[in-house]
């Protein structure tokens, strides 16, 4: 198992039930690589959230794991774990998805993804640092089949640090 900590999101849980505007994700152009994008799954607020495509092209979702977004626009995307969701766990998900804006962002936050407690984007604070053990303590510490061998740290840009 691959723990990743990088400058990108890839999932923060939703802060209300509202789900983004349908029009916005339409419009789409193709993801790339750090698109972040705002996924809400009706009456499903443990699924609902902001998630980023990772280096590989991926983004990764609660239940199905990773998903593959490069190249798709957002609402091929959300079709996609709409479809995904109904085969074994939902029956009938109403899925919205929409590509966010740089501003709406949560500012000074690294994400840890991979096997710990709570994977998602840890804030710090502005003119502060975090280094690696303190952003992996946040996310709630190594899972019992984290690789402690095989820990990578990503660049927003995805280089290998």
């Amino acid at each position: 198992m691959i723990l990743a900590v990088a400058a990108w999101g890839v999932f923060v849980p939703a802060g209300g039930a509202e789900a983004p505007e349908p029009s916005a994700a339409l419009s789409s152009p193709p993801l790339k690589e750090g698109d972040v994008v705002s996924i809400s799954v009706f009456n499903e607020e443990s699924l609902s959230g902001v998630f980023s495509v990772g280096v590989d092209g991926q983004l990764v979702f609660p239940l199905l794991g990773a998903i593959p977004a490069k190249g798709s626009t957002v609402a091929d995307v959300g079709e996609r774990i709409k479809s995904l969701l109904e085969k074994d766990y939902i029956r009938e998900a109403q899925v919205v998805a929409a590509l966010m804006e740089e501003a709406e962002l949560p500012p000074h936050a690294v994400t840890v993804i991979g096997e710990v407690a709570s994977p998602g984007r840890v804030p710090f604070q502005q003119g502060g640092s975090m280094d690696l053990f303190t952003a992996v303590a946040s996310a709630g510490g190594l899972g019992e089949r984290a690789n402690r061998g095989r820990i990578e740290l990503k660049r927003r840009v995805g280089q290998d640090l």
